[in-house]
């Protein structure tokens, strides 16, 4: 019975953004690369440069070491890139393949946001995460919230948000309804001529990994659970720029460890809780380039 009203609900959502699409009126449409091609690898080099000139001050040669995701909108010359940059043992400017990865040298995931035309590649936004970023990501418990939000974690039954009942499915899907509103309404507010879209990521990206594993660590502190929860499926991930702020959307499972929440471990050492059930969750991450990020995670 659970899933059954589940999956109604979800048909209605679907049914709301499909309108919400309709009144939005006409987008650029962007298309995704395929990761290896030629293009992308041209759209990651500029991605390289641009990291280089301004967030890495060392000697050596950095190295692409993975490209997540590239996309790129015809009609604007605008681009989008997901990668990784890792620092070699090579002297800046002498790349080859005998270039090696240093086993503890500077690393950042990085989306990067530009246009690429005949006067030049000029970025607008740039935002990493890593051991060389400007500004780390904090952790969940350290979080800024920038503006105020509804509780949807109510510890006193009595004040409870009217949205929930007192059921999983209902505490699920009011606090699921209730962020898509705080989401939609702070859009509304905010929005002007350059508001881009929502777009799908690569759920294996490093960027998309993290926030799943700060939500769950954001949901672990919230709950005050016993053990760690580990990543099982992550089902669907999008992101969205506003300006110099990232937003993210992250649909994705979770199970159970048998370490202790406050272990000093990677929740990916320890051994999964079979007789558990799995722990599904929507996430929602907003990081401003230039402060603490905010992050807020729903599970059932």
């Amino acid at each position: 019975m659970f899933l059954i009203n589940l999956t109604s609900k979800l048909v209605l959502l679907v049914a709301i953004l499909q309108i919400n699409t309709i009144f939005a009126g006409p987008i650029s449409k962007w298309e995704r690369l395929e990761t290896d091609s030629k293009e992308a690898i041209h759209y990651g080099s500029l991605a390289l440069d641009q990291y280089t000139s301004q967030l890495y001050a060392g000697s050596n040669q950095m190295i692409i070491t993975n490209i997540s995701s590239v996309e790129i909108n015809p009609e604007t010359k605008e681009f989008s890139v997901e990668a990784r940059f890792e620092e070699s043992d090579c002297l800046k400017g002498n790349y080859s393949a005998t270039c090696k990865i240093l086993k503890n040298g500077i690393y950042s995931s990085c989306h990067f946001r530009g246009v690429d035309n005949n006067e030049g590649s000029n970025f607008g936004t740039l935002n990493c995460q890593g051991n060389a970023a400007p500004l780390p990501m904090p952790k969940s418990k350290l979080f800024l919230k920038p503006t105020p939000v509804l509780d949807f974690f109510p510890k006193d039954e009595n004040l409870a948000n009217p949205l929930f009942d007192n059921n999983i499915e209902g505490n699920f899907w009011g606090g699921f309804v209730a962020l898509y509103c705080v989401i939609q309404v702070s859009e509304v507010f905010a929005s002007d001529d350059s508001e881009e879209e929502w777009v799908s990521l690569n759920d294996k990206s490093p960027d998309v990994i993290t926030a799943a594993e700060d939500g769950i660590l954001e949901y672990e502190i919230l709950n005050n659970v016993t053990h760690k929860f580990v990543i099982e499926n992550i089902i669907s991930a999008m992101y969205h720029w506003e300006g110099s702020t990232v937003e993210y959307i992250i649909v994705a499972k979770f199970k159970e460890t048998d370490c202790p929440r406050d272990l000093d471990v990677e929740a990916s050492s320890c051994a999964i809780l079979e007789d558990e059930d799995s722990k599904f969750c929507l996430i929602y991450k907003k990081q401003p380039y230039h402060a603490s990020g905010y992050i807020k995670a729903l599970c059932d």
